[in-house]
C-alpha cells in the first residue's frame, strides 16, 4: 500500500480513482469521519482503501457517541460534534475530488494540496470566499472545461458542508471525465501547455484593460452550457 501524494503518483489516474472511491464510500451505511490524504492509502490495483476508523459514524450511534470532529483542514468549518450523522464525509470528499482533478491539470501548483500534513486550501477561506488558491483550482478546472469539478468546487462553497447532491456530481464527473480525456487526446492538448499559456493569457488581458478572471470565468460557463 501507498500513502496517497508521494511522489509516483499520476494524478489524472488519481483524480478518476478517486470520485470512484468517493461514490462508492457514500453507498456504504457507514461515514469515516476523518477522509484526509494520510487516511487514505492506494493498493497495488490502484484501489483506494480507508484507515483509521476512530471517528466514523453509525446508524446505530447516537450524537452523543461522537468523540472527535475530524481533522480540521479536511473539515468544513460549521462542523461540530452535535453533527455526527451520514453525510460528515461531504465536504472532505468533495474537497478532495477538487484538488485531485485540478493537481491533474497543474501537478507541480497543486502536488503540496495532497502532501500528508499539508493542505493548499482553507475550508475557512473557501466557506467565506477569500482563498486565493482555491480560487485558482476553479478557474483551471474550468478553463480546461471540467465543469463538472467545477460544480463540485461551487458545492465546497454553500452551506454547512451538508452536500446532498454529490453522489450526482461525482457520477457527473466521471461520466465526463472520459470524454475529456478523449477530447484533449485527440486535440494533442498538454495539460502544463494549457495552464501556462491560460495563465498568461488571462493576466496580459487583464494588465491591458481586456476581461477579468471573472469575465472569462463567465464566458466559459456560457460556452460549457451550450
Amino acid at each position: 500500500d501507498r500513502y496517497v501524494g508521494r511522489e509516483e503518483c499520476d494524478f489524472r489516474v488519481l483524480s478518476r480513482a478517486f470520485d470512484t472511491f468517493a461514490l462508492r464510500q457514500l453507498a456504504e451505511e457507514y461515514a469515516h469521519g476523518d477522509i484526509k490524504p494520510e487516511n487514505i492509502v492506494v493498493r497495488d490495483d490502484g484501489s483506494l482503501r480507508l484507515v483509521d476508523m476512530d471517528a466514523a459514524w453509525r446508524e446505530e450511534f447516537d450524537p452523543s457517541d461522537a468523540e472527535e470532529c475530524g481533522t480540521p483542514e479536511f473539515c468544513h468549518p460549521k462542523r461540530e460534534l452535535a453533527r455526527f450523522d451520514k453525510h460528515i464525509d461531504d465536504f472532505p470528499l468533495a474537497l478532495l475530488s477538487v484538488i485531485f482533478a485540478a493537481s491533474a491539470i497543474d501537478p507541480v501548483s497543486f502536488r503540496g494540496a495532497v502532501e500528508r500534513g499539508r493542505l493548499l486550501f482553507s475550508p475557512t477561506l473557501i466557506a467565506t470566499g477569500g482563498d486565493a488558491a482555491f480560487e485558482r483550482a476553479k478557474w483551471l478546472l474550468l478553463g480546461a472545461g471540467d465543469v463538472a469539478h467545477y460544480n463540485i468546487a461551487l458545492s465546497l462553497e454553500q452551506g454547512s458542508g451538508v452536500i446532498p447532491e454529490l453522489v450526482e456530481l461525482l457520477s457527473a464527473a466521471l461520466s465526463a471525465g472520459e470524454q475529456h480525456k478523449e477530447n484533449r487526446e485527440r486535440a494533442g492538448i498538454d495539460a502544463s501547455t494549457f495552464r501556462d499559456a491560460n495563465d498568461s493569457a488571462a493576466l496580459t488581458a487583464e494588465r491591458d484593460g481586456g476581461p477579468s478572471r471573472a469575465d472569462e470565468e463567465e464566458r466559459l460557463l456560457l460556452m460549457a452550457a451550450d
